[in-house]
């Protein structure tokens, strides 16, 4: 029988799926010619479609390097690393078929499956995008080269004429959930990519992008559910474990996170993202030990040593080594540094310098630190002193006859406010000691749901608050609480959202939840400032690298603050952090009885409450009461004229003159 007969009945055995009748054939035909290379190759194709992996590799690995410009062998290579979870060889062999074959449209795809586990989704978007474009259906490549364009408008057009004649074409339906996304249309693309889950449920792109749009929208619970699926079809996928982890941290679920991201690195031992993470989430439980431990290994990988010194250094009770203070300074010298680098090193190295007493020096770094993030950044404090302008004119005293005076709820959120690094943590954990009181972090689900409410709109003129009635109000604080829950787990009648920025927000959290308690945590002006201007952020927080900037924000933060004591007397319990300092147990008695709690002793002792810090103060307070930050701004007064100046309105602040 001829070769090419003998080849077309091992495709048919394989079509019957009858291996094994298949694999006799090739063998027969390559036992009197051993380097028929199409009989080779099927072979191998044969013996991994029964996976029978050890066997197939030498034997398409003889192919490739006998034929190197035959595509087919190139993929099935390729498949046979993705079974073995060695994605790096096989995005290698999927890119040759590619390369040898455009139009193998099943290696674009194979190969968009491999990038996205290796966490190049840009890369692994454009391999699907030219799969899709390879298909017959030509309707779906003119989407695919319009949505690339950027014009969405025409992009939606085509898919919706698609979609019209093939209502269950996958390929159209994911691609219109992304127009819509982009389009800012979140419930939209939410309902396509769940009509997609439902009609390919093993696919786990579908999974990860319902995920992703979860991520997108900050609703970390729901994007941990859909990762969890996505995990029960991939254990093994060290990406996802990162993803899961990075989200639990986020909604305070250190000890989840932390296991996540050792589940991450037991897979791919070299993901640096997970180490740090680690290091991280070791910190938010209060293990300052271990966490210090793993930020110093991680000071051994380049591509994250800048990232493990800001770290060590944003722990404030950590030390550098003068070994260490010079590693840094070298490497702070390199000329391919990003500003990313640049700042998170200045960083380190100013608080390395400032621990000497070396506070000169230290400030240049913080001045070159800022500077480099700063540049990074948009932010306008014009438009955030407008916004405060509005406010004041809109939350007026008749303003607030407009809300109920009463909500039923079962819990009753504590909300601290003020700038950043003015005590607000101190306050949380004093709070937190409290045996009816939970802990959770800087939530953004107020500000989520406030900001849009209370920003000009581009028509009208008026802010959309105002057109809100009683019961729409106690709708949106309903919806607040239901956003926390998550965050809430033990179920304590009293939680803490500590976000500091929600300042402005004071009325509006009267209107949606009246019966909240508001602590406005308040320390002198240019101790908060310089606090300010020597952390790093991890988000946020973009008025702080700018000393001017900086001031501006404290006075609008002081202007909004009394606008609210005069509208709202006695809504808001201001905590000087000085007079904590000085008075603990009268101002911890303070606090309690604006609560509406009762007394317990443990308040006093907050220094020994375990619980999950997110902050940069966590070391901080799990310390007595200490002195030695009041009046630190004196170290840097030479270099602080301008801040002074502008602060000046506020020398009176708790008695202490600049």
């Amino acid at each position: 029988m001829q070769p090419d007969v003998q080849f077309e009945k091992a495709i048919r055995l394989i079509g019957e799926d009858n291996l094994k009748a298949a694999e006799a054939v090739c063998r027969e035909v390559l036992l009197s010619d051993s380097e028929d290379i199409n009989m080779l190759a099927l072979l191998g194709a044969i013996l991994l479609k029964g996976d029978r992996l050890d066997e197939a590799e030498p034997i398409l690995l003889d192919v490739v390097e006998a034929a190197p410009n035959f595509a087919k062998p190139h993929q099935d290579l390729a498949v046979l690393y993705v079974n073995r979870g060695d994605y790096p060889a096989a995005a290698n062999y999927f890119r040759r078929a590619t390369e040898i074959d455009p139009g193998l449209s099943s290696a674009f795809s194979g190969l968009s499956h491999v990038l996205y586990k290796l966490g190049d989704d840009r890369a692994a978007s454009e391999s699907m995008d030219k799969y899709l474009e390879l298909s017959p259906d030509n309707t779906l490549a003119r989407v695919i080269a319009l949505h690339q364009k950027g014009d969405l408008k025409n992009a939606r057009i085509e898919c919706g004429r698609l979609l019209a004649q093939e209502p269950e074409n996958l390929g159209a339906m994911r691609r219109l959930a992304m127009i819509s996304a982009e389009e800012g249309h979140s419930g939209e693309a939410e309902r396509m990519l769940h009509r997609l889950n439902k009609l390919a449920p093993e696919s786990m792109m579908t999974l990860m992008d319902l995920a992703n749009l979860y991520l997108e929208q900050h609703n970390y619970v729901t994007a941990i559910e859909w990762l969890n699926r996505a995990l029960e079809k991939s254990p093994k996928d060290s990406d996802i474990h990162l993803m899961l982890a990075q989200s639990q941290s986020i909604v305070g679920n250190a000890a989840a996170a932390l296991e996540s991201y050792s589940t991450c690195l037991a897979i791919n031992p070299y993901d640096t993202r997970a180490m740090l993470g680690r290091g991280n989430a070791l910190r938010a439980l209060g293990r300052g030990v271990d966490a210090i431990s793993v930020y110093q290994q991680c000071l051994h990988e380049e591509d994250i040593f800048a990232d493990a010194c800001w770290s060590l250094a944003s722990m404030r009770t950590y030390n550098f080594s003068d070994d260490e203070l010079n590693t840094m300074i070298e490497y702070r010298k390199r000329e391919d540094n990003t500003n990313h680098i640049v700042a998170h090193l200045d960083f380190a190295i100013g608080k390395a310098l400032d621990d000497r007493g070396e506070y000169g020096l230290a400030w240049e770094h913080y001045i070159s630190g800022n500077a480099c993030q700063r540049s990074e950044i948009r932010y306008d404090g014009v438009d955030f002193e407008s916004n405060i302008d509005t406010l004041i004119n809109v939350y007026h005293q008749g303003f607030f006859h407009r809300g109920s005076s009463t909500m039923s709820t079962d819990v009753i959120p504590i909300f601290i406010v003020g700038m950043p690094r003015s005590g607000s943590t101190l306050l949380e954990q004093i709070l937190a000691s409290h045996p009816q009181v939970e802990a959770t972090a800087e939530l953004p689900y107020l500000r989520q749901i406030a900001a849009p409410l209370n920003t000009i709109q581009a028509t009208g003129g008026s802010l959309p608050v105002v057109d809100l009635g009683n019961e729409a109000l106690l709708e949106l604080g309903h919806k607040y609480l239901k956003a926390t829950q998550a965050h809430r787990p033990e179920t304590k009648p009293y939680f803490i959202d500590k976000l500091p920025s929600n300042f402005p927000y004071v009325g509006f959290i009267q209107l949606v939840l009246p019966g909240a308690v508001i602590i406005d945590a308040r320390r002198q002006p240019l101790d908060t400032c310089v606090a300010n201007f020597r952390q790093l952020f991890a988000q946020g927080k973009e008025f702080s690298y700018d000393l001017v900037e900086l001031s501006e924000m404290y006075l609008q933060y002081v202007r909004m603050m009394n606008h609210w004591d005069t509208v709202l007397p006695g809504k808001v319990l201001t905590m000087n952090y000085e007079e904590v300092i000085a008075d603990p147990e009268g101002q911890i008695r303070c606090i309690v009885e604006h609560c509406g709690l009762a007394w317990d002793d443990a308040c006093l002792d907050f220094e020994l409450t375990e619980r999950t810090f997110s902050t940069a103060s966590s070391e901080q307070v799990q310390q007595p009461i200490y002195t030695s930050s009041i009046g630190y701004w004196r170290h840097y007064e030479e270099n602080l004229a301008e801040l002074i100046e502008n602060l000046e309105s506020l020398n009176e602040y708790v008695g202490q003159k600049p």
